[in-house]
């Protein structure tokens, strides 16, 4: 009761500010050093603000609602955490294979698993933000 009245945030709210920087981060290396083009510093960004209102907006919502953390919160974080792997796993494989094989298809690592395995990865860290 008395974390309300200092609305100290919510375990969840925690959790979720650390999803977030995490997400960040990951983005940022994805533009800054795993894509195949360079990136300006301008469009990381515009692009790496424009990616803070989600996590921003879910922070929000969850410091607004205090609720306590639920099942449905773990299996959320479960796919994020499972999304976050897969995508920023199965790029930093391609980059490094790229670099010597720059004009072929990557088809090892979890690419082998899956043909756009960076993509469900993402839908899945998605899927856990919701």
């Amino acid at each position: 009761a008395w974390a309300a009245a200092l609305h100290v945030p919510s375990s969840r709210c925690w959790i979720l500010v650390g999803c977030s920087a995490i997400f960040e981060v990951r983005f940022v290396l994805m533009l800054l050093v795993l894509l195949p083009r360079r990136v300006s510093w301008l469009e990381s960004g515009v692009t790496a603000t424009g990616m803070l209102v989600l996590p921003a907006g879910a922070v929000y919502l969850a410091a607004r609602r205090g609720l306590p953390l639920m099942l449905s919160d773990i299996i959320g974080g479960s796919f994020y955490v499972i999304g976050s792997f897969l995508n920023t796993m199965s790029e930093i494989q391609r980059h490094r294979w790229k670099r010597k094989h720059a004009d072929q298809l990557y088809t090892g690592g979890l690419f082998s698993v899956m043909r756009h395995v960076n993509y469900t990865g993402e839908g899945l860290l998605f899927l856990g933000w919701a």
